[in-house]
């Protein structure tokens, strides 16, 4: 009998070779699976081996990945620590756990050097994606009390912009455009916000002071252009990218708009080229596969439209559009399971999503699956008053499971709604 503690590789040697190594490759493995399941349920590791060998054969798991950052950042290797907290974050931007490893680093950082407005640019950027908004305001105004210059308020803004705070951003930027010129970006900024907020025709004004200014800085010609697309302008973002195609002709998203313009004037062929050419380069760029994939849908081809859809998601899954246009796909198909599974991983990533909504309803409408279409039908039709689509199919739900009082309510209803004049809805972006 060997003792519990003799050295696991000793034994090793006393056994038949290949008998030994899976032993060895049994006991390892454990290892490595207690590692992992100890992570999971909150032990605090200190010994990196088990996870990094799990690692090796899935590199990009952000959960693995923030545990070995955890492990690094209790033994006081910092530099490691954040070396694997930022790899999570690019395997998965939305790992809470990763992004608040992030904070927690940085704000150690800043006790040993709070004057570092270059650290605390990343702490605010960090506690966004962590969503520690009760930390925020302290950090923005720690950055503004230190003065700044005016590159890093803009920073700072670009920040907050991406992250949605667009009011606070706004507030910067105004303290910015006081007492002289208005700088540049500051226009870009502006009309960016503004363009979040709907009013796209004051972003083309914001912006396009910008192209005036700057007209060889791609980013102000390509945010110009998306303002135009989002105003439903097509054929003037049309000639406006054709006469900079020189100068960004090559760049993946201005030939994704270009595409866009055709396809905002029902052009499709155009489009196609565009698109087809432009995946070639970019075979994993998600909005070129979506957008042929809506082509290809318009043009009567719901197998190729199926196709490209479904490659959008493959490379990139975290877009419930995507999702909703492929659960149209499957139900023109009369593919309802099908739709009603796309339908369920949409709805995930945006609960409120109302072209997801209906589309799971007209499909459980379709396999006699009333009671579930009518739950989700009210529920839309709370989201979105003005919804004729929906109030129609809900009259018409209740009318087949012999609601008479409520379908003839409803009916009433889109009555009213039909007799409104209607509102222009510019606020879908591309």
């Amino acid at each position: 009998m060997y003792s519990r503690g003799r050295d696991v590789g000793a034994v090793s040697f006393l056994l038949p070779g290949r008998i030994g190594s899976l032993i060895l490759l049994f006991v390892a493995l454990n290892s490595t699976a207690r590692a992992e399941e100890h992570c999971s349920n909150g032990y605090e590791l200190t010994d990196p081996v088990p996870l990094t060998k799990a690692l090796a054969t899935r590199p990009h798991d952000a959960h693995l990945l923030v545990c070995l950052g955890d492990v690094y950042r209790r033994r006081g290797n910092a530099a490691a620590a954040m070396d694997f907290y930022r790899k999570a974050v690019v395997a998965d931007g939305r790992n809470i756990d990763a992004w608040l490893g992030v904070t927690t680093l940085l704000r150690s950082a800043l006790e040993k050097d709070p004057s570092n407005q270059a650290l605390r640019l990343q702490l605010i950027e960090a506690t966004l994606h962590a969503d520690r908004t009760a930390d925020l305001e302290g950090e923005i105004t720690l950055l503004l009390e230190s003065e700044p210059p005016q590159e890093e308020k803009l920073k700072l803004t670009a920040i907050l912009i991406t992250a949605g705070k667009l009011d606070r951003a706004q507030t910067i930027l105004d303290g910015l455009a006081k007492g002289g010129p208005v700088p540049e970006e500051v226009s870009f900024q502006s009309g960016l916000i503004l363009m979040e907020k709907g009013d796209y025709e004051g972003a083309v004004m914001d912006v396009g002071r910008a192209v005036q200014a700057e007209p060889g800085e791609s980013k102000y010609s390509l945010a110009l252009a998306q303002a135009l697309l989002r105003w439903h302008h097509y054929t003037t973002a049309q000639a406006f990218l054709h006469a900079v195609e020189k100068n960004f002709g090559s760049i993946a998203e201005f030939q994704y708009d270009l595409a866009y313009t055709y396809y905002g004037t029902h052009d499709m062929q155009p489009a196609v080229t565009i698109l087809s050419s432009l995946i070639k380069g970019h075979p994993q760029y998600s909005p070129a596969l979506f957008l042929l994939g809506e082509c290809y849908g318009e043009m009567g081809d719901l197998t190729r439209g199926k196709q490209f859809l479904s490659d959008a998601i493959i490379a990139d899954g975290t877009k419930a559009v995507y999702y909703a246009s492929l659960v149209e796909v499957e139900r023109h198909q009369g593919n309802c399971v099908d739709a009603l599974a796309m339908a369920k991983k949409g709805l995930a990533l945006d609960p409120d999503d109302a072209e997801l909504i209906l589309g799971s309803a007209l499909c459980h409408e379709k396999v006699g699956e009333f009671a579930s279409a009518q739950h989700l039908l009210e529920r839309l039709v709370q989201l979105q008053p003005n919804n004729l689509t929906a109030h129609r199919v809900l009259a018409r739900i209740y009318g087949r499971t012999g609601n008479k009082a409520a379908a003839i309510a409803e009916s009433r209803k889109l009555q009213q709604l039909a007799d409104t004049p209607p509102t222009i809805n510019s606020t879908k972006s591309k």
